[in-house]
């Protein structure tokens, strides 16, 4: 008897969490990142197909663009951006979707 519940009772968790996330985008790593010239930035999600611009990132001014990742709606595991060279500051990542800006974050670049 509990066999049966316990499964339709998961199905119908899931689909409601799902429902849940519709319009949410965020991304999901911690702030500080490695000095690299890859960065990481963990599971992204996106309420719709959409891209990543990772922008070098001084004090309070958004600088170059250093790459970009094209990612789908929904979760987005391990999201890595190639740079070039080494960053030697902090970094802005910025998600956007149909051209609107839906999620921003800092990240702290940890200098050797």
């Amino acid at each position: 008897m509990y066999t049966r519940i316990i499964p339709v009772a998961l199905v119908a968790l899931i689909a409601t969490s799902s429902q849940a996330m519709v319009g949410d985008s965020a991304f999901t790593r911690f702030h500080k990142i490695p000095q690299t010239n890859v960065v990481e930035l963990g599971t992204v999600r996106a309420e719709a197909d959409g891209i990543v611009e990772v922008y070098d990132f001084h004090g309070s001014v958004i600088g170059d663009l250093l790459g970009t990742e094209m990612v789908h709606a929904g979760a987005n595991p391990h999201v890595r951006i190639k740079l070039g060279d080494n960053v030697n500051s902090d970094v802005m990542a910025i998600l956007k979707v149909n051209g609107q800006v839906v999620a921003t974050r800092e990240y702290e670049v940890n200098r050797r």
